[in-house]
């Protein structure tokens, strides 16, 4: 079985601690994938189009993305996905990511699988308005959200 195939084959993904990574790794052209986490990869600064890939829809399958202990990264740049990447997400979590500044990827608040939203220790993000009207709790689309961007994930 080749390399390739085995790749495209992968439902889950943890990167974790690994101190020297700089760029991450096309993830959004594996095409099963359902879980990732990345966490403590703190020489990484920028999140870009190097992460989606060059597939025609980036994370096609992912349904749970977590990203935590970032402490280095400054940007979250959606490359050339528009509004069409993580068509399946249904959770999405980031802390503990004190330097990040923008926004979250366009067009993941239309996301209809999307059902929980949760940020900590992000205290540079911008929240759009379109995020915001998901964070009442038991509004009617079943959407809920934590978001905690003034409070350190430390305490």
């Amino acid at each position: 079985m080749s390399n390739v195939r085995l790749f495209s084959e992968l439902v889950s993904v943890d990167l974790n601690r690994c101190g020297e990574i700089k760029l991450l790794p096309p993830l959004g052209q594996l095409c099963s994938l359902k879980e990732l986490s990345i966490d403590r990869l703190r020489a990484v600064k920028t999140i870009g189009g190097e992460f989606y890939g060059d597939g025609a829809v980036p994370f096609p399958l992912l349904e749970r993305f977590e990203i935590g202990y970032m402490s280095g990264w400054i940007e979250w740049s959606h490359g050339n996905m528009g509004g069409e990447g993580f068509p399946n997400l249904q959770k999405l979590r980031l802390y503990g990511c004190p330097k990040l500044i923008g926004s979250l990827p366009i067009g993941l608040h239309r996301l209809g699988n999307l059902s929980e939203l949760a940020i900590s220790g992000c205290q540079n993000l911008t929240i759009t308005g379109s995020y915001e009207k998901g964070i009442t709790e038991g509004s009617s689309s079943g959407f809920s959200t934590a978001i905690n961007t003034q409070e350190s994930i430390n305490k």
